[in-house]
């Protein structure tokens, strides 16, 4: 077989191959908070239907913190957090632009029949000292509680509002969970459970319901009011000097309309580019 020959026959056999290599040309892997996991997964769906050509993945939660080590040790180019940056990190050169705020609730499962919850009906259970349904007007039932970890961003925001939970002591009864969507199967799976995660995790349709607190909806009127306070910016964290054309392109469809409509969509409230 002459050399022409040769190549015609390696390219149809390795043609399909190196077409399938032409069309993800890049990856972007964004790491970071389990918050806004959930909605960035949905996010970057959209994109890579859009732009076939490349694949934006966002992989399970490492934390904040994660997110922001990949960064300094520029193992990534783009990260997510649910928390602000600190002076030091700021000094290394992060950029921080928020892209949506989210309202943080407490939840309960399917055969919790309450609406609200007061303030220190909730120190009360978490803490251990209420223990059944009843106590708190529900029906009787020992109540399911479900923590996240100590560093949780969630957790934050609500200490910053209730301030017994600066200090309280969790019951020892409670299970400790490390990632939204083991909240979201636990809520499912236990019906007379409580516990909080963002409301954008919260799959639609499911029997998962927020509750009030102290007779305050985490509706999105209440949230762009400011009446319901238990909200985080969720945010994309970067090096300006690092950034990739895919990535540039990632950030340009979060902020696009079509982004918007997707976070509007699933709850949040979107935030412009500054």
């Amino acid at each position: 077989m002459t050399m022409n020959k040769l190549t015609l026959a390696a390219l149809l056999v390795l043609g399909p191959f190196l077409w399938a290599q032409s069309i993800v040309a890049e990856t972007l892997v964004i790491p970071g908070t389990g918050a806004s996991e959930s909605i960035l997964k949905k996010i970057a769906a959209s994109y890579n239907k859009h732009h076939p050509e490349h694949s934006v993945v966002i992989p399970s939660s490492v934390g904040s913190g994660g997110g922001i080590n990949s960064l300094l040790s520029n193992d990534s180019v783009l990260a997510r957090v649910a928390r602000p940056l600190n002076d030091t990190e700021v000094g290394q050169g992060l950029t921080y632009q928020v892209f949506a705020k989210d309202s943080i609730v407490f939840a309960v499962g399917s055969k919790v029949n309450v609406d609200t919850l007061s303030s220190t009906q909730l120190i009360g259970i978490f803490s251990g000292e209420i223990d059944n349904w009843q106590d708190v007007g529900a029906n009787i039932a020992n109540i399911r509680v479900l923590l996240r970890e100590a560093n949780d961003s969630s957790l934050t925001i609500i200490q910053n509002h209730i301030e017994p939970f600066r200090t309280i002591t969790f019951t020892d009864k409670g299970k400790v969970l490390y990632h939204e969507y083991e909240m979201v199967d636990a809520l499912l799976k236990y019906k007379r459970a409580i516990g909080w995660l963002a409301q954008s995790s919260i799959p639609a349709g499911s029997q998962i319901k927020p509750v009030g607190i102290d007779s305050i909806m985490p509706s999105k009127n209440n949230v762009l009011s400011g009446k319901y306070p238990f909200v985080g910016d969720y945010a994309i964290i970067y090096k300006e000097t690092r950034l990739t054309d895919l990535a540039r392109s990632f950030l340009d469809y979060l902020f696009s309309d079509e982004g918007k409509r997707e976070l509007v969509r699933n709850g949040l409230v979107p935030v412009g580019r500054h």
